[in-house]
């Protein structure tokens, strides 16, 4: 899964788009059970080249992965499947957060993936509800660098494990408690059915404003204090990508 697969997908991503370019690629994850005799070619060339790399940058360049050439794994690949949530590394307008149900894909490195802590048991929803909310949005926007072209938030995983959250264990066991935890299901299943937008666009989403009755209405927040709060975000960003504007970056 690449940054292209996601950039007209729904909040919730249930199977990969053929793109019909960058689809596949060569997954080999032993050399010495390979028998295709192009693939052998490839693999010898990327091996010889890896070498002189190395030799000529004194050691420099491809240092772990020459001393891994003498392995008959060295072209395997960390297995990156099973990711819940799809973080994005650069934001301007769009803070959407992806649940991911493509759970046998792998993801590309320019994609930030998020997994479920084991033991763990609380429902993908309540996550996605969660780390969706304008709380979690306005963190994001103070926390995050806009050092990037057009006041573009550049997030690194580290930004994004200080973002403070609604505990979405208590979360979920307060909306059971008082009998609605179904209907916040249903009132989330309707925001992963939208493609995220920018946050002028998802202020403005009904399903966006039901969602938040949950999350923040569990914490004492009124819908006028929710909108409120949609609209100081929205002056966050003008104030973030205006001032790019001005200063020309």
């Amino acid at each position: 899964m690449t940054p292209e697969h996601i950039t007209n997908c729904n909040y919730e991503i249930s199977a990969l788009p053929l793109l019909k370019r960058n689809d596949y690629v060569i997954w080999v994850e032993n050399v010495n059970e390979t028998d295709d005799t192009g693939i052998k070619e490839y693999l010898d060339w990327v091996k010889e080249f890896i070498n002189e790399e190395y030799k000529s940058s004194g050691g420099r360049k491809f240092s772990t992965l020459h001393k891994q050439l003498i392995n008959s794994d060295w072209t395997k690949l960390k297995d990156t499947s099973g990711g819940l949530l799809i973080l994005r590394k650069g934001i301007h307008k769009n803070y959407g957060i992806l649940l991911n149900k493509a759970l046998d894909a792998q993801f590309h490195q320019r994609l930030y993936v998020s997994y479920m802590k084991k033991n763990i048991n609380i429902k993908p929803e309540t996550l996605f509800a969660v780390v969706n909310s304008v709380m979690t949005y306005i963190g994001i926007e103070l926390v995050g660098q806009s050092n990037l072209g057009e006041g573009v938030l550049d997030i690194k995983t580290s930004d994004y494990e200080r973002v403070p959250v609604v505990n979405p264990l208590w979360l979920e066991d307060y909306l059971k408690k008082i009998g609605v935890f179904d209907n916040f299901i249903k009132a989330v299943h309707k925001m992963l059915s939208l493609r995220p937008a920018d946050v002028e666009v998802e202020t403005s989403r009904p399903e966006r404003i039901e969602m938040e009755k949950f999350v923040l209405g569990s914490l004492g927040f009124s819908e006028s204090d929710i909108r409120g709060l949609y609209r100081e975000l929205i002056e966050l960003v003008k104030f973030r990508t205006e001032r790019a504007r001005m200063i020309g970056t």
